[in-house]
């Protein structure tokens, strides 16, 4: 249900212009948070990750904001 609303709303938007990571990843509340900008024509988003350490960590929270 979230990956159908996360793609009929962002899919919306069209093809992101920009895809960058902001700052380094860095460990919160035993998660590991990650940040990214998202560009688009007419606007741009902020991308939080939050996810499981080690390199098969799943995915905890994924978070997609306005940019500010």
């Amino acid at each position: 249900m979230a990956l159908a609303d996360y793609k009929s709303s962002l899919g919306a938007l069209g093809e992101p212009t920009g895809f960058a990571q902001t700052g380094r990843a860095r460990l919160r509340g035993g998660f590991v948070n990650r940040t990214y900008r998202i560009t688009y024509p007419d606007r741009t988003l902020s991308l939080s990750t939050y996810a499981e350490p080690g390199a098969n960590g799943r995915y905890e929270q994924f978070l997609v904001a306005p940019s500010q």
